[in-house]
């Protein structure tokens, strides 16, 4: 009863203001997909609105043996999967939504935490939901496919334009996943200092993803990606558990995450490098065919390897950055610590000494 008297009183924002659109978005974005559901129903629109939540471009081949007749079902790329990755786009933003609000929200309000703790923690609890399941998936196809296997798989039989359902689906999603971001930093309410920081970072995804989707580079940008999404898992966990005072939890996974930080980085060089300049330069033809998604000519093996490892080294640099703040804030943690320490005990020998009779002379009968 007094949670309805205390809604009740509250202002309601204008239809169509800033306000009521940032309270609503989860359920404006939410009817907007209904829609698209709505048209699978009705025979006129089903065969449009089917194009949203179907993947499209597949191609069946047949294998044919002395025992059995085998279907193998592949996809290519097209001008077509635009209209999922904007339906994964809305569901993403409406999925977003709800985690915020029975998730997020209700565990931060046990913590009492600060404003720039509270954007911290709000935004390690999305992403932390978004890497266990990309990171999860995306190791799943890396092992069904083979390709750690052996590492040649990875170049071979290039181009790779025949993508399987769970290939491309993970595409699509990546792209959708990154685009749903930049709205969300106007639902949120990110802070102007925040926001070019999460622009940049979620421009590089997308250019990434987005690129390597059309060049049919899928293996190499899969394995790149399943790579870098286990470390930043490591680091949000450390840091929800961080901000949650488990400083006994956090300081060991901060630790493996820094190594494996590292690592990760090294690892991803190592691969293009033998991707681009090696692995891909024996099936080089020379000659660049759009039609049949060849891209495999040295320019743009080169720019393609200069391009990731710019990216980690930017990616370094960031490391290196956050390292160093850190380290001051440590510092000066430790020294306000220290300054406290010496105050209590400044402070406790003035009282003892105030405190402190002074000796009575007892005079001799």
């Amino acid at each position: 009863m007094v949670y309805s008297k205390k809604k009740s009183n509250q202002k309601q924002p204008p239809i169509f203001s800033h306000e009521f659109v940032i309270q609503n978005h989860g359920d404006i974005v939410s009817c907007a997909a209904m829609i698209v559901m709505l048209g699978l129903m009705f025979q006129p629109t089903a065969n449009f609105c089917s194009k949203f939540t179907m993947l499209s471009y597949n191609v069946t081949e047949v294998n044919a043996t002395y025992s059995q007749m085998n279907e193998f079902t592949h996809y290519h790329i097209g001008r077509l999967d635009i209209l999922p990755i904007f339906f994964y786009f809305l569901l993403a933003i409406v999925a977003h939504a709800v985690i915020q609000e029975y998730i997020t929200d209700k565990i931060s309000r046990r913590f009492h935490l600060s404003k720039t703790k509270q954007n911290k923690y709000n935004l390690s609890v999305q992403v932390f939901f978004f890497y266990l399941a990309a990171s999860a998936y995306g190791g799943w196809i890396v092992h069904r496919e083979g390709w750690l296997v052996s590492i040649t798989e990875i170049c071979d039989n290039y181009p790779h334009r025949e993508l399987s359902v769970f290939s491309k689906l993970f595409f699509l999603a990546q792209i959708a996943y990154w685009l749903h971001l930049l709205p969300t930093l106007y639902f949120q309410k990110v802070r102007k200092e925040d926001m070019m920081e999460r622009i940049q970072l979620t421009s590089f995804f997308v250019v990434f993803i987005t690129t390597a989707y059309l060049l049919n580079l899928s293996r190499i940008a899969t394995v790149l990606l399943v790579a870098h999404y286990l470390v930043e898992f490591l680091f949000h966990v450390a840091r929800i558990l961080y901000l949650m005072e488990q400083q006994d939890l956090s300081q060991p996974i901060f630790f493996l995450w820094a190594i494996l930080y590292v690592v990760v980085r090294i690892f991803s060089v190592v691969l293009a490098g033998f991707t681009f300049l090696f692995g891909l330069r024996t099936s080089d033809t020379g000659a660049l065919d759009v039609a049949v998604g060849n891209y495999n000519i040295l320019p743009v093996r080169i720019t393609c390897f200069s391009a990731i490892a710019l990216l980690q080294l930017w990616l370094v640099s960031s490391f290196v950055t956050f390292q160093m703040r850190r380290m001051k804030d440590r510092t000066a943690t430790s020294r306000k610590f220290a300054q406290k320490q010496r105050n209590k005990r400044e402070n406790g020998e003035v009282t003892t000494a105030k405190k402190s009779p002074r000796p009575k002379h007892v005079k001799a009968n």
